[in-house]
């Protein structure tokens, strides 16, 4: 059945907006739902006003005109900052029960853990790689040399050279990875309610101990 309210400072969501979030509009967007069931949101403010966003799978906001969402879209009214106010589109139809995005931030987290701890095996399996080969290079260089003091050629300088030249086409742990991972860990990991930053603990008690929201 076709359902549609205006969100804004004088909307009709049934959640409060607070006064301070002054990038807010009276009737910021429209949210509605057609007669298959699919969710949209609209941004009212036009080119000019603050803007309706929505955060995208890489945890960037991206300014929309119409765009279809689904229960875990995370809307952001106004450009970002303390002006500005962000909620799962969720809270829509459950303004006070956050078992949902508890839920979802309890996958998420699992998720990112699963993937941090197969990233440091692959890193620890490039690490022993690295030492094994160095580790070699080593005791040829010591060979060549001890060979050299012997026979008072310049043998051992071959596998220093050879072992500089080998090590800098080494695989090496990849830090970009790592670095993205902790930059994602960092976006979602918030409170679905007033959106601080909140710890695992927080996440696993299913509790945000600044605004006190449950799931």
């Amino acid at each position: 059945m076709p359902y549609e309210i205006i969100i804004g400072n004088g909307g009709e969501q049934p959640f409060t907006i607070p006064g301070s979030c002054r990038a807010v509009s009276h009737n910021h967007a429209r949210f509605y739902v057609d007669d298959d069931g699919n969710w949209f949101i609209t941004d009212l403010t036009g080119p000019t006003g603050n803007g309706t966003f929505i955060r995208d799978s890489n945890g960037e906001f991206r300014r929309i005109n119409t765009k279809m969402i689904d229960r875990d879209t995370v809307i952001r009214l106004g450009s970002g900052g303390h002006n500005s106010f962000t909620f799962y589109a969720n809270r829509i139809i459950a303004p006070d029960d956050f078992t949902f995005e508890f839920d979802l931030l309890h996958r998420q987290l699992n998720d990112i853990r699963q993937e941090q701890l197969m990233l440091e095996a692959e890193n620890e399996k490039k690490a022993k790689r690295i030492r094994g080969i160095r580790l070699g290079g080593a005791v040829l260089t010591i060979s060549f040399i001890a060979v050299s003091l012997i026979t008072g050629s310049a043998l051992g300088v071959a596998p220093a050279v050879l072992s500089g030249a080998v090590s800098a086409f080494l695989p090496t742990p990849d830090q970009k990875k790592v670095k993205d991972l902790i930059e994602r860990k960092k976006t979602s990991m918030v409170c679905p309610k007033c959106f601080s930053p909140i710890s695992e603990t927080a996440v696993y008690n299913r509790v945000c101990p600044l605004c006190k929201a449950k799931g």
